[in-house]
């Protein structure tokens, strides 16, 4: 599914999937209670991406901090990590 900016957005087992376009590139998967707990998404796809845009700032810099210590991809977004 695409957004009105043109984000691609993949879904696996409830978890938002997108490629996070960094050096080096890295696939983010934001888990289906980080969605709907502390971003407040309504469950659906539309909601999903309505809550991602609305928190991307937060969302990247969390990708970003990780990938930072981990040096390579995938990362995952918990529920937790939002809430610090």
């Amino acid at each position: 599914m695409a957004n009105k900016f043109g984000w691609a957005f993949l879904w696996d087992n409830g978890d938002l999937l997108f490629n996070m376009a960094s050096n080096p590139p890295a696939q983010v998967r934001v888990t289906r209670e980080a969605l709907d707990d502390e971003l407040r998404s309504d469950g659906t796809p539309q909601g999903d991406e309505d809550v991602f845009v609305e928190n991307s700032e937060l969302i990247f810099a969390i990708g970003t901090r990780k990938l930072a210590a981990a040096g390579t991809g995938p990362i995952t977004i918990f529920a937790s990590d939002l809430r610090n």
